[in-house]
């Protein structure tokens, strides 16, 4: 997190902070969950280390010029395979939380999930446009 607040000032872009699930009303936090569900849910909201966590982060910080690298392979054939890097170009944002977004550094708390980061793979030639 230290890293991803000081990239953020440094590039003057807000830094948007997300926990690994959506926000629900506190009846409908546990539903029908069994007690290993919600072991299982809270491991994943509190443990930092994504190889602990099924390659889930509790917390995740994003920003746009981000320096990020895949954890696990997406598809070998097109070379996106673990430990690939690139750099977040966009993140796309429910309308209720695009408007908390200010164009300037600021930590900002998200209530939903984006519903897509867009990522520029470094040396990536099989471009799909």
């Amino acid at each position: 997190m230290e890293r991803a607040t000081r990239d953020a000032k440094h590039l003057g872009v807000p830094l948007i902070v997300r926990r690994a699930c959506d926000n629900r009303p506190a009846h409908q936090r546990w539903g029908s969950l069994s007690q290993t569900e919600r072991n299982v849910v809270h491991q994943l909201l509190t443990t930092p280390n994504i190889h602990n966590a099924g390659h889930v982060h509790g917390l995740l910080p994003l920003h746009e010029g981000m320096r990020v690298r895949l954890t696990s392979k997406l598809s070998a054939n097109d070379g996106l395979v673990n430990e690939r890097t690139g750099t977040v170009m966009k993140i796309d944002l429910r309308e209720s939380d695009e408007a908390k977004v200010p164009g300037h550094f600021a930590r900002i708390q998200l209530a939903y999930m984006p519903f897509g980061v867009w990522v520029l793979f470094d040396r990536f030639h099989n471009c799909l446009l």
